[in-house]
């Protein structure tokens, strides 16, 4: 990891660190490209705090957005976000899996 990179990778995984972000970033995973009416339904957070969580998320450029008269589509910013996503899931089964292999030996 270069030095020159640690803070954008820190910035990254701010933008990750709230459940309500990480929630959008599932529906653009799962729905490719989203208003923020449809996110809004699909996710069950207020307008303004979808809108809010995506601006973070779009500064952090985890997702893009285009216009399209009066809407904004928002999805996911590269294939990465959701590798990224997917290695810490796999990194919370592989420790919780090393917790319970742990536990079982103590009975």
């Amino acid at each position: 990891m270069e030095p020159y990179h640690m803070e954008e990778i820190a910035g990254v995984f701010k933008a990750l660190s709230e459940q309500s972000r990480l929630l959008l970033l599932k529906k653009l995973i799962d729905h490719q490209s989203c208003t923020v009416t449809e996110l809004v339904e699909l996710s069950g957070l207020s307008q303004a705090n979808a809108s809010k969580h995506l601006k973070l998320l779009a500064n952090a450029k985890l997702v893009s957005y285009k216009r399209e008269g009066n809407c904004v589509y928002y999805k996911i910013a590269s294939p990465m976000v959701e590798q990224i996503c997917d290695i810490c899931c796999n990194y919370l089964d592989e420790r919780d899996a090393e917790t319970l292999e742990k536990l079982s030996r103590k009975r």
